[in-house]
């Protein structure tokens, strides 16, 4: 029994240095666990400022084409208030509406004149008109003084025509008389 009692002894002393071992490694398994758990605090914290980061550049960027866009619409609202303004400009001159030097422009546009230029011929054709109507001389002297009486037209005619009418008369006028300009 003595071998037995020894070997009794021997294993409580034995099994009393395991658990000490086994003490030490779950407090320094505690220490690697607190450890760990402070290295992943510290990772999210700095992943938590890298995605901010990058949200606020990605904000940032998405600022910077809100501006772009809006300076954009703001370029083409200014190029549409300019154009307007020379198309009220030109018809107003051209002695029409706005919507009716658009559509002649179209048809002009086919042979080579443009709007411009179109509102300058209807404006001449005006200033002509009107200058026969004051004077009863002027470069359409001509056309009243001879070709108009024969094919019944007169300046009165003329007088409160819109200056595609009255060059759509005034081509009529010379087409009745087989006249070309």
């Amino acid at each position: 029994m003595a071998t037995v009692l020894g070997l009794n002894i021997k294993f409580a002393a034995n099994t009393a240095g395991i658990t000490k071992g086994a003490d030490r490694t779950e407090k320094s398994l505690r220490g690697i666990k607190k450890s760990a758990d402070s290295a992943t605090s510290a990772l999210r914290t700095m992943v938590g400022i890298e995605v901010g980061k990058l949200l606020a550049a990605g904000f940032t960027t998405a600022v910077r084409s809100i501006i772009s866009i809006e300076r954009s619409i703001e370029n083409v609202v200014n190029k549409v208030r300019e154009s307007t303004r020379e198309l009220t400009f030109l018809a107003d001159q051209a002695g029409t509406t706005e919507g009716r030097l658009q559509r002649l422009s179209v048809a002009t546009g086919t042979v080579g004149i443009d709007q411009e230029k179109l509102a300058d011929i209807l404006k001449d054709v005006n200033d002509r008109v009107g200058d026969f109507l004051q004077t009863g001389a002027g470069p359409m002297a001509d056309f009243f003084e001879n070709i108009a009486p024969k094919v019944g037209l007169t300046v009165d005619n003329f007088k409160n025509l819109s200056g595609p009418q009255a060059l759509q008369l005034y081509v009529k006028g010379l087409e009745d008389a087989n006249v070309n300009q």
